[in-house]
């Protein structure tokens, strides 16, 4: 006769086998999209991973306005370019979100093990109290 303990665990680990979040996934989208947050939003931090998304978007816009404005200037034939103030903090501005995002990015690479750990103990707790109850 079996141990109905038994049983369940097994019911809870093969249940388990389908909800938990795969590790080779969340590398994937991580390393794949450069830390753009869809790692995050797999792992179930969907705000943290859009404000990712949208520090890399905004400190993309504003470099690529610089640049922009720079081409711009020199296009009009000016052999010294004078950055006006606003330039010189949308330049500042796009390195400080871009920093930022890159190494929040990098950090993000670290604690994936981690999140996927406490996603998978609390599943299994969840699933435990309602087979255990």
């Amino acid at each position: 006769m079996e141990d109905p303990a038994q049983d369940i665990d097994r019911q809870i680990e093969g249940e388990l086998e389908y909800v938990q979040k795969s590790a080779v996934i969340a590398f994937t989208l991580w390393l794949g999209l450069l830390g753009l947050g869809a790692h995050r939003i797999y792992l179930n931090r969907v705000w943290s991973g859009i404000f990712q998304i949208g520090l890399f978007v905004l400190g993309l816009g504003a470099a690529m306005a610089v640049a922009a404005s720079y081409f711009v200037m020199a296009s009009y034939g000016e052999t010294e370019v004078v950055w006006p103030t606003a330039l010189t903090l949308a330049a500042g501005a796009s390195v400080l979100l871009l920093g930022t995002w890159l190494i929040w990015a990098l950090v993000d690479g670290f604690c994936l093990t981690r999140w996927i750990r406490e996603d998978t103990e609390e599943k299994r707790a969840e699933l435990e109290q309602r087979y255990r109850a």
